[in-house]
């Protein structure tokens, strides 16, 4: 499979997988049908999220704040470059 088409299927999981956690939570709050399985699916579902599939977790907080600022900053900056012109 080339990349592009690799970039499909995932794409097509990931919706697949959205829906079904959605219906997981509708389930959860409102049906309830198997409360107990479906509290700890929900659970063992965020532990993975929060576990593995986070992209930000090597980033510590201060670099984040850092990385913010420094971010705000040119922004202001710029607003001020553009009123003093």
């Amino acid at each position: 499979m080339d990349g592009k088409k690799k970039e499909k299927v995932r794409r097509i999981y990931a919706w697949i997988a959205m829906i079904l956690f959605v219906v997981l939570i509708i389930n959860i709050s409102t049906i309830q049908w198997q409360l107990g399985i479906s509290i700890g699916l929900y659970i063992v579902i965020i532990m993975y999220y929060l576990f593995f599939l986070r992209k930000d977790k090597n980033i510590s907080t201060k670099e984040y704040t850092r990385e913010n600022d420094k971010n705000t900053n040119s922004i202001e900056a710029e607003k001020n470059n553009e009123i003093q012109k």
